[in-house]
């Protein structure tokens, strides 16, 4: 366990939330379980808003899943840790794809691409694509 993967999960302990330390591999925690996403691009770095874009993809999956606010029960932090990891995996495999086209050629192009990436993923792309693995035990 990394310094940073312990520092989140003390931060999500002590306000009963998700964080997200996002890298190569980005860690997602409840302060106890985390999972491993893998998908991504390194050039997702030199994109201006690209956290805060996914930090909203986030919210929206924690949303749709219906989580209450509170994370009171541990099945529904189980779901928000899940939502978070899907949605940053995601748009990683976005990037990814965007990446593959001809036409990108830096962080502007990627932008375009990215974007039409996410409007074109069908279920089946996300299934077949996402790398989401269990990750250490943080309790």
């Amino acid at each position: 366990v990394s310094e940073a993967q312990a520092s989140a999960a003390a931060l999500a302990r002590e306000h009963a939330c998700i964080v997200c330390v996002s890298g190569e591999v980005d860690f997602v925690t409840d302060g106890t379980d985390s999972l491993l996403v893998s998908n991504g691009h390194p050039l997702l770095t030199k994109i201006t808003g690209a956290g805060c874009t996914v930090t909203t993809i986030c919210a929206a999956a924690v949303a749709a899943e219906g989580v209450p606010g509170s994370l009171a029960s541990p099945a529904d932090r189980r779901k928000a840790l899940e939502a978070v990891a899907a949605a940053m995996a995601i748009f990683g495999l976005a990037a990814e794809r965007g990446m593959a086209r001809d036409e990108v050629r830096g962080p502007g192009s990627l932008t375009v691409a990215l974007n039409d990436e996410l409007y074109l993923m069908t279920p089946e792309d996300v299934r077949s694509g996402v790398r989401i693995a269990p990750g250490p035990s943080m309790a």
